[in-house]
């Protein structure tokens, strides 16, 4: 369901049009793209050639990719996301 439009003008150029954040226009052609253009198949491809895993860690489930890198003196890096915040 998306949002009612925003109420600044919606001729303004520029950073004014985001004034009351995404404005709808391109929301809507974000969500479109996601719905019929992107290739999430493709994409699944990509992350099952990079390797996926699930853990437990103090009780919660944890999916994630791990990919080593070519170099032996490379410094391990972990990206997150999680929620909240």
């Amino acid at each position: 369901r998306l949002p009612e439009a925003e109420t600044v003008h919606r001729a303004a150029s520029g950073s004014r049009r985001w004034e009351q954040g995404v404005p709808l226009t391109d929301l809507v052609e974000v969500v479109n793209y996601w719905r019929t253009g992107y290739n999430w198949r493709s994409f699944e491809e990509r992350l099952d050639r990079i390797g996926q895993f699930r853990t437990v860690i103090d009780g919660l489930g944890i999916h994630f990719l791990h990919r080593r890198s070519t170099r032996a003196d490379a410094t391990p890096l972990i990206l997150t996301h999680g929620w909240p915040g």
